[in-house]
């Protein structure tokens, strides 16, 4: 999606591919849908890795999620600045890379190093969520459907308050619906681990079949009708079926676990590529990037960032676990003082 939509202007009249791509990130939006997968599969995974409930047990998740997700965001700050505004000649000053580090940067009206790290915002807050119902020992017997009124609740109150103009408006609101989105995904563990739920968990995931497999796709075929983008509409519904149709599959291939291993790398750095590709291409007019079809850009670009993903969960997402699980150890083993009585 990301590749086709900055090469629209590279790519030839010939390219029945590069055409196809085109047309299709037309019609449906696949990052969109790509982050409801993500933030779906998120809210299935994420509530397996707690363990007990408590302060103990919520730093220990906290400890655990900073090691994840931290060192290597820190890491593609530098390379986005470069890649996505500095060879650009865009403005990107102190303020915004103290903000981009923080991971507030829209809050002040301040760009992203990367555009995709709005998702991430979602999903630190989902963390701090649990993180907070662990604190509380709360998170074994609060009901998902809590969570999900508390956020439509919040987002009621965001939009009668009168705080439309501020900068953290829209952020917050984004925030708010994608974490509806994760909470979708939270209902189906509960559902799938548990194989009982509570009533208001059944109303609530009845509440949530209505929404995506009756209304929006009611929806969808109104805009059908009418000549306008339709499929937009689905994605939601479409990220559920492909997260149910691979949890019922049960795949498992090494190829897969490696990807899988490897796709925070993947997701943080194919912008790096493929902007270093396109700079490439719009600095110098014969670059031989110019002849190749959109698929062999596709591909190169899968590669490159697939080869340069390998090499920062080598060096740094996996040292940065490492040093988590020590620090986790060390906080979980008390000091032991050993007293010596002195001999008779």
């Amino acid at each position: 999606m990301h590749v086709t939509e900055i090469w629209i202007p590279y790519i030839s009249a010939d390219d029945a591919i590069g055409q196809g791509l085109r047309a299709m990130t037309h019609q449906f939006n696949l990052g969109t849908f790509g982050v409801y997968v993500f933030f779906l599969v998120s809210g299935f995974v994420i509530p397996f890795s707690v363990r007990g409930e408590g302060l103990a047990a919520c730093r220990t998740f906290l400890i655990r999620r900073f090691f994840r997700l931290m060192p290597m965001f820190w890491f593609s700050i530098p390379l986005g600045v470069v890649t996505t505004h500095w060879m650009w000649h865009k403005d990107f000053g102190w303020d915004a890379l103290l903000a981009n580090v923080l991971l507030l940067p829209n809050l002040f009206d301040l760009p992203f190093a990367e555009g995709l790290y709005w998702s991430l915002q979602a999903e630190v807050t989902f963390y701090l969520l649990i993180a907070a119902l662990l604190l509380v020992q709360g998170f074994a017997r609060s009901s998902v459907v809590l969570s999900y009124l508390g956020v439509i609740a919040a987002g009621k109150l965001l939009e009668k308050s009168g705080l439309q103009a501020y900068h953290f408006y829209p952020v917050a609101m984004l925030v708010l619906e994608m974490l509806k989105i994760i909470f979708i995904g939270w209902l189906l563990q509960r559902l799938f681990s548990e194989r009982r739920l509570g009533k208001m968990d059944w109303l609530l995931l009845g509440y949530l079949l209505f929404q995506y497999f009756v209304k929006r796709p009611m929806n969808a075929w109104h805009f059908y009708q009418h000549g306008e983008r339709w499929l937009d509409h689905l994605s939601v519904t479409l990220a559920i079926v492909v997260l149910l149709l691979f949890r019922g599959l049960n795949i498992r291939h090494a190829l897969l676990a490696y990807l899988g291993k490897i796709s925070y790398s993947l997701y943080l750095l194919h912008p790096v590529i493929m902007y270093s590709a396109l700079y490439h291409v719009a600095v110098t007019p014969d670059s031989f990037l110019r002849q190749w079809p959109l698929l062999w850009v596709l591909a190169g670009v899968l590669l490159l960032t697939v080869a340069a993903s390998h090499l920062t969960w080598r060096f740094i997402e996996w040292p940065a676990q490492q040093w988590g699980k020590r620090l986790i150890v060390r906080q979980s083993v008390p000091d032991v003082k050993v007293q010596v009585q002195p001999a008779n």
